[in-house]
C-alpha cells in the first residue's frame, strides 16, 4: 500500500444494536450515542436507520453498525477494522496487485470519509478509510477596543 495502513476505525457489526449498546456500556463504562445514517449530526427519527458512535474518555472511538437486509442475514456479528489509507483507490489497485481482493469498490460517506472493504491474499477482510477533511474551526477574531475620546 502508499502508506501506513495504521488502524483508523473498529466497529462492531450486528442485528441487534441495542442489546449492544447494554452489553458495552455496562461492561466497559462506554457512552452510546445513536445517530442518522442519514444525517450523523442527529439523532434518527423513528423506523429511520441509525448507526452508534461508543464513547470513550469523551472522544469517539468505535462504532456499532446494523447489519439490516437481506445481504446480511447469514452473517454473524463481528469486530470490524478499517486501516487509515491516505488515498484509497490507490490502495485498493495495491491490493489487488499483492494478490487480495476488491469486496466493495471505494465509496464516499459525506462527512467521514472514502472507503473501501477488501480482503489480503490469504482472504482476511478489512476496510480502508480516509477521513473526510474536517474544516479548520473559523478564527475567533476579537473587535478591536476602542478608547472613548475625552471630552
Amino acid at each position: 500500500m502508499p502508506d501506513g495502513g495504521t488502524v483508523w476505525w473498529t466497529e462492531l457489526n450486528t442485528h441487534h444494536p441495542e442489546k449492544a449498546r447494554k452489553f458495552y456500556t455496562s461492561v466497559f463504562g462506554w457512552a452510546a450515542n445513536v445517530m442518522s445514517m442519514a444525517d450523523m449530526s442527529r439523532a434518527p427519527k423513528p423506523g429511520e436507520p441509525s448507526y452508534t458512535t461508543f464513547i470513550k474518555n469523551g472522544q469517539p472511538s468505535l462504532g456499532c453498525f446494523t447489519m439490516d437486509g437481506e445481504m446480511f442475514k447469514k452473517v454473524p456479528d463481528h469486530w470490524f477494522t478499517y486501516f487509515h489509507s491516505t488515498d484509497v483507490d490507490a490502495s485498493v489497485t495495491a491490493i489487488v496487485a499483492a494478490g487480495g481482493k476488491v469486496h466493495r469498490p471505494p465509496w464516499d460517506v459525506p462527512g467521514v470519509g472514502r472507503m473501501a472493504i477488501v480482503a489480503d491474499a490469504g482472504g482476511a477482510v478489512f476496510g480502508l478509510g480516509k477521513p473526510a477533511m474536517m474544516a479548520p474551526a473559523p478564527a475567533k477574531t476579537a473587535a478591536p477596543k476602542v478608547k472613548k475620546a475625552k471630552s
